[in-house]
């Protein structure tokens, strides 16, 4: 296994996982403080959570607001229950896929979070520098970044080869 690769496919619906220590908790930290903010009395007022429970209709409040009562509570309960996932793959070396796939969503979210504070545009040339008060958070951002694409890639492995014969 490359010392870099972190996430293996090893047979069909299961993963190997080999994260260092520093890594591990870095996971179990930002999790914890995300369950922490969507666990607030008010989570809908933190605009770093925004992108978590995007708007359905930009133009009409009424619908907006009905929307969000209909879905709120399953997004909280799928987002809670995909951190839960972090908690498995920081504490064991083999996940099975639906792990997995929960763990990406946790990943996705995080990011998600990590991106709306930091204002992440998609246009990351301005990546801020080791003496700014930003710097741990960017950091964080490209690593769960690297660590996404580490998983995407490892659950790729199991997809059927491409039909497209284009070269």
């Amino acid at each position: 296994m490359n010392p870099r690769r972190r996430v293996r496919r090893l047979s069909a619906g299961r993963y190997r996982v080999r994260l260092p220590m520093t890594e591990r908790l870095l996971l179990m930290t930002l999790s914890t403080q995300l369950v922490t903010m969507l666990s607030s009395d008010k989570p809908s007022s933190d605009p770093s959570l925004r992108r978590l429970f995007p708007p359905a209709y930009v133009d009409d409040e009424h619908a907006e607001r009905n929307y969000q009562e209909l879905v709120r509570q399953d997004l909280l309960a799928r987002r809670s229950r995909a951190l839960d996932a972090v908690n498995h793959v920081t504490h064991s070396d083999q996940v099975d896929e639906e792990t997995m796939e929960s763990f990406l969503e946790a990943l996705n979210a995080l990011r998600l979070v990590i991106g709306t504070h930091l204002d992440v545009s998609e246009n990351l040339d301005d990546i801020t520098t080791q003496d700014d008060a930003q710097s741990p958070a960017m950091s964080a951002y490209a690593y769960l970044s690297w660590l996404e694409g580490q998983v995407v890639d490892a659950m790729a492995a199991s997809l059927p080869p491409s039909l497209d014969s284009s070269p």
